[in-house]
């Protein structure tokens, strides 16, 4: 017999296939990685092959039955106990995993400091029993991983580009510019005000266009021949906007995902 947790609330179409052995509930590997890594059937597949391939293998240890879940095509895959999900979760990669961490840590911390409400807790998790109970903690804790992310997102901030450009009408010259839409940019300018195209030499990445585009002009200022064009070569354009801009722009990016304002793991 084999039911599902779902979590399509969280994760569009996401669901813990779960079945009872011998008495005792067991939950799909595979299901658990895809739903907590954010990842499709195959590269679940992938993310187990590599933790049991570790020799360090943290997870040697777990009860591993394999089992074919009823169902047209259906292979027999891994599936464990509910501690050994609580175990794989806690050694997976991701920020929802983490949030998982964070919460197994409260529980624990709450466990230490005598906190009496969790008597209550327990008894109304026996009361629904083990697979609801189960349910209903990686539901909230999804949920609360799926708003901390939302949340760290809003904060990251607006990307914008930092580009230099070239056109036959001003030979010798490049023009140093900012956008967040370079190629929208470029387009408007090539048809409204140049008396010949436009054409990319090169663009950065940025989260603060302003300060990047003044720097880059305040470089070059000795080059400046009117407003944004500079007598320099594209070689020398290239150059700056890859070893200042966008090396700026990278060693910001990874202070915002594991700085203060949290950690962020694209995996």
């Amino acid at each position: 017999m084999s039911n599902t947790i779902s979590l399509d609330e969280i994760v569009p179409n996401a669901c813990v296939r779960f079945t009872t052995v011998d008495g005792k509930c067991y939950l799909s590997v595979r299901d658990i990685i895809m739903v907590v890594c954010q990842k499709d059937n195959n590269q679940a597949g992938e993310v187990w092959r590599i933790i049991g391939a570790n020799k360090q293998n943290p997870l040697a240890h777990l009860e591993i039955v394999m089992y074919q879940f009823p169902g047209r095509g259906q292979c027999k895959t891994p599936i464990v106990t509910l501690e050994g999900a609580i175990e794989l979760i806690m050694n997976l990669p991701g920020s929802t995993a983490k949030i998982y961490r964070t919460s197994m840590a409260k529980i624990i911390s709450r466990y230490v400091t005598g906190d009496l409400s969790l008597c209550q807790e327990i008894k109304e998790n026996k009361e629904a029993g083990e697979t609801k109970s189960c349910s209903n903690f990686m539901q909230i804790t999804c949920h609360n991983a799926k708003r901390k992310l939302d949340e760290m997102m809003d904060e990251i901030p607006e990307t914008s580009y930092i580009y230099a450009t070239f056109s036959p009408a001003f030979p010798g010259l490049v023009k140093i510019g900012r956008s967040k839409n370079v190629k929208a940019r470029l387009s408007s300018g090539n048809t409204f005000i140049t008396p010949a195209p436009h054409i990319l030499i090169a663009m950065a990445s940025t989260f603060d266009g302003i300060r990047d585009e003044a720097e880059a002009h305040a470089y070059f200022h000795k080059f400046r021949q009117e407003g944004e064009f500079f007598k320099i070569s594209h070689e020398d354009a290239e150059k700056y906007l890859d070893t200042v801009i966008r090396a700026r722009h990278y060693r910001e990016r990874d202070e915002f995902y594991v700085g203060a304002k949290g950690a962020l793991v694209f995996v």
